[in-house]
């Protein structure tokens, strides 16, 4: 009878807790936040989502942090220094001596070595390996250039035999490592049995078919020291990192998660290098070195980091912890917002714009944000292996009618790909022409839209997507006289789809990973884990690496210019708009502001005394 009077009492005094979520959490020092979906994975190698990469920036820390106002600006971090060479092509960082992990265990330069080589790792599968490519070697060991790395520039046999860079960048590399073990024995007897570039003396091509085979009947192992890349521990507190090229703006490169340590000893004793299971970021074993760690992960409800207290500047840290909820429906987070449940959405989808403002006030805010809304189209599908069908299709499209009439003002419409500024001029490759776009598909062969095949255009669960869809489809209806079927898909599925090209048209977006245009444009090279269009160009790939051997940074955007005109000529993708970011923030959140990427530094952010929670009745 008294354990039931208790529990009576008990339950009574929580029903009296009139407090809204957000009350309660301040009294916690909690910030709660809207991430958009359920995360897919806390490990910066795995990550590809925005929402990840949020809860990775509380829990991780790299050799620079952003700034909380302008994109541009970096500070120390794990590195307390830095320097260059005059070609800004190496640097050196030296580390705090007392920099440790989560667990106590000393953080060193070879844990950024470690993280490098992981990422990088061909077996490991990372699709922002790409990130690293900056670094000398770096691409030729993450593709897999076996007989390059054994072979090429910079090897041991080329200094053996003398060769130069001018003869070896005219050897089939690609052929050779094609080759089996059979046909290797065959060629190291015979070197005649293949094509060599004029001036290959022929004991070389025949070490050459020699040293390749070595390294087949090895097994193929991992190449990572053979292939020099550009990342040395000097010592404990020492990082060396040698680029490809002329790379000045790195800094704002190392601000993005990609280029983090990992703690080498952690991801050993959950699975190893080439593990992909991230138990080492969950929650009980969760090791990070940034501001906060994780500490719960209750599926589809909320994600919480703590405040950690062996991070370097700890003592400057005023939240206790964050709350990730992720909220991919706009409208349950908007009517969550006005209810107390959270101090800042992610999104208030376009429909709800006008209401979030008027009901809102300066509660509604809404950021410039470096990032294009698009559609992917696989150009190894049916008509959309045409370029002037997939022109055809862009130049359908009434892009100020979208921006005015299905995103509300939520953005501009665009004329190229890559969002105009931060010192680049887009090139204008996008048009709305219903004439010639019509013209374009008859000389495809589907005059009037004749004949034209079934393809289907494949959206997220969220509703804004859905809507620009049907407005989509209704102008590709009425300029081209085609029909294009719509398929809307849960995240999880949608993003299997993408990444494995099982679509037609995909709806999709792009925000900067870094202030730089490169950022944008090294997403269509063939190398790229992210371009997931089939679509690849010699010239492309050609202009992005002219562009990225100079440290001129006037031509290096001209050329970064000339690629994308090319690239928007032949149309893998369609560009709708550059988005601006609408949300919702309570006054309590200090420390907030506006930045182009939405980098947000939780440890510069504070709650002030809470105001009354909610306004009115839900919408």
């Amino acid at each position: 009878m008294r354990l039931f009077m208790i529990f009576c009492v008990v339950f009574l005094l929580a029903g009296c807790d009139t407090r809204t979520s957000v009350e309660r959490a301040q009294e916690d020092g909690i910030l709660i936040v809207g991430n958009n979906t359920e995360p897919q994975s806390f490990d910066p190698h795995v990550a590809t989502s925005v929402s990840d990469f949020k809860i990775i920036n509380a829990v991780m820390e790299g050799l620079l942090r952003g700034d909380s106002r302008k994109d541009s600006v970096f500070h120390p971090a794990v590195a307390e220094s830095w320097m260059h060479n005059p070609g800004a092509d190496v640097w050196r960082f030296s580390l705090r001596k007392d920099a440790v992990w989560s667990d106590g265990t000393p953080l060193t330069a070879h844990d950024f070595v470690y993280a490098y080589h992981r990422l990088l790792h061909p077996e490991f599968g990372g699709r922002y390996a790409d990130m690293l490519y900056p670094l000398k070697n770096a691409e030729a060991y993450n593709r897999n250039f076996r007989s390059l790395i054994l072979c090429g520039p910079g090897s041991a046999f080329a200094a053996e035999y003398g060769l130069d860079a001018a003869l070896l960048d005219r050897v089939d590399w690609k052929k050779l490592d094609g080759m089996d073990a059979p046909e290797l024995k065959e060629l190291a007897r015979e070197p005649s049995l293949m094509e060599w570039p004029a001036g290959m003396p022929p004991d070389a091509a025949k070490r050459m078919a020699a040293i390749v085979l070595e390294d087949v009947r090895a097994g193929r192992p991992d190449l990572w020291y053979a292939a020099h890349v550009g990342a040395r521990a000097v010592d404990d507190h020492t990082l060396e990192l040698a680029m490809r090229s002329p790379m000045p703006q790195l800094p704002l490169l190392l601000l993005h998660c990609t280029w983090f340590p990992v703690p080498r000893h952690a991801v050993e004793a959950h699975g190893g290098m080439l593990s992909r299971a991230g138990a080492w970021t969950r929650p009980g074993a969760a090791v990070g070195n940034g501001p906060f760690v994780m500490a719960e992960h209750r599926f589809n409800d909320y994600v919480e980091v703590r405040r950690n207290p062996r991070y370097r500047n700890a003592a400057a840290v005023r939240l206790n912890g964050v709350r990730f909820l992720p909220t991919v429906n706009g409208f349950t987070e908007t009517r969550m917002f006005f209810n107390g449940k959270m101090h800042v959405t992610n999104n208030v989808p376009p429909e709800m714009t006008a209401y979030a403002r008027e009901r809102g006030g300066a509660d509604f805010c809404q950021d410039d944000y470096y990032v294009t809304i698009f559609y992917r189209l696989n150009t190894g599908h049916g008509p959309l292996k045409d370029a002037r069908v997939r022109k055809a299709l862009s130049m359908a499209v009434d892009r100020e009618a979208l921006v005015r009439d299905v995103v509300c003002g939520g953005g501009q419409s665009c004329f190229g790909f890559t969002p105009d500024g931060a010192g680049y001029s887009t090139p204008h490759g996008v048009e709305f022409n219903p004439e010639k776009a019509r013209a374009l598909l008859a000389e495809a062969g589907f005059p009037g839209g004749e004949g034209f095949p079934r393809l289907e255009l494949m959206t997220t669960s969220r509703e804004v997507q859905k809507t620009m869809a049907e407005a989509i489809q209704g102008m590709w209806k009425k300029y081209l006289g085609i029909h294009v079927e719509i398929r809307s898909c849960e995240w999880t599925a949608y993003k299997f789809a993408q990444n494995s090209m099982q679509y037609d048209l995909s709806s999709s977006s792009w925000s900067g990973d870094y202030l730089d245009p490169s950022s944008f444009l090294d997403l269509w090279s063939a190398a790229s884990g992210n371009n997931n269009t089939g679509w690849s160009h010699p010239e492309y790939e050609r202009l992005l690496a002219e562009s990225r051997a100079t440290g001129d940074q006037t031509k290096r955007m001209a050329l970064l210019a000339r690629a994308e005109a090319l690239m928007l000529s032949e149309s893998p993708v369609i560009p709708l708009y550059w988005a601006r970011r609408s949300y919702l923030k309570r006054p309590e959140v200090q420390g907030w502001h506006p930045l182009l990427l939405d980098n947000h530094l939780f440890e510069d952010i504070s709650l002030r005394a809470s105001q009354a929670a909610g306004k009115g009745e839900q919408p």
